[in-house]
Order: C-alpha cells, then sequence, then structure tokens
C-alpha cells in the first residue's frame, strides 16, 4: 500500500515552503487563509493518488495539478492586494485563475453565476483579507470559505492563554497525530 499520509504531508509542505505564495501579502490572516486553502487543496489532489503504489507515478499524476494549485494561489493572492490595475491586467489574471480552476475541478467545472460581476465588487473591497477569502470561495473547493459571508475560524484553547484561530494544517496535523 502506498505511504498517503506521506505525500499528503509533502504535498502541504510544497505549498508552505513556498515564500512566493505569501509575498505582497502584508496581513498575517490573509496568508494564512490563503494557505489553509492551498494545503487543503494540496491534500486533496495527494488523496486522489491513493490508488497509485508507486510514490514517483503518484507524483507525476498530481503534478499537473499541483502545479495549477500553486498557479491559482499566486492569482488569487495578486488580485487580493492588486491596486491600480488596467481592465486588461485584472481580466488576464482572472482568465489564468479561472484555467487553473478547470485543472483542479476539472474541464466541465464553470464559475458561479455572474463571476465577473462578483469579481468586480470583490475588488473593490479595500481590506486584502476579505478580498481574498471571498475570491477563495468564489474558486470553490476543499475549505472554502462561502462566498459572500467566509466563515471564520473555529477558536480554540491554548490552555489558558486565550482564543486562537486554527488552520486547516493545525487540524490536518492534530488528525494525523490522533489527537
Amino acid at each position: 500500500m502506498a505511504n498517503l499520509e506521506a505525500r499528503i504531508r509533502m504535498a502541504a509542505e510544497s505549498i508552505l515552503e513556498n515564500e512566493a505564495l505569501r509575498s505582497g501579502l502584508n496581513d498575517d490572516e490573509a496568508a494564512r487563509s490563503l494557505l489553509d486553502w492551498g494545503v487543503s487543496w494540496a491534500a486533496t489532489l495527494a488523496q486522489q493518488t491513493a490508488d497509485i503504489e508507486d510514490d514517483e507515478e503518484a507524483d507525476q499524476a498530481a503534478y499537473p495539478r499541483m502545479r495549477a494549485l500553486r498557479g491559482m494561489l499566486t492569482a488569487l493572492k495578486d488580485l487580493s492586494v492588486a491596486e491600480s490595475w488596467t481592465h486588461n491586467s485584472t481580466r488576464q489574471t482572472l482568465e489564468t485563475a479561472l484555467g487553473y480552476a478547470r485543472v483542479l475541478h476539472g474541464q466541465a467545472w464553470q464559475p458561479p453565476v455572474d463571476f465577473e460581476q462578483k469579481v468586480a465588487v470583490i475588488l473593490q473591497t479595500v481590506d486584502p483579507r476579505a478580498r481574498l477569502n471571498a475570491l477563495i470561495g468564489l474558486m470553490g473547493g476543499p475549505s472554502a470559505p462561502a462566498p459572500q459571508n467566509p466563515a471564520p475560524s473555529k477558536p480554540v484553547s491554548d490552555g489558558g492563554k486565550g482564543p486562537q484561530q486554527e488552520g486547516f494544517l493545525g487540524r490536518f496535523f492534530r488528525r494525523l497525530r490522533g489527537g
């Protein structure tokens, strides 16, 4: 049997260790939202290789989707911090993101109804974190917040120090440890 847990861990690490995905995001919460969503997708993509015994073959099978995921994360990050972009630049980045979404979801995937209008409203939002969460919600996928009303992470206890936010990674590694 293939070591699926190791594949999932490696896929998650490939997202977390990619500094370019965070560059330009000056908001830690926005970066965490983006990385949590990316790690969730990476875990899903790794799980899709469960029936492939050979790890190298599994890596090759997942590579196009992992590449698309990194491209999607970069496009969404860029859109979330975009200021004074031309209509053509915005449109080109959106088309790129939609192409990556079709690789991740499958070629039959369609964006939500009135996608461009929704994106136009989102891009008028000043807060990069709200922009990013709304864009992630539009693209869908694992752990995507609802498009109109992003759900906050659940607070967790940290031993009396006060509530903290637990992202996907925290939940993921806690499950791996059996906690």
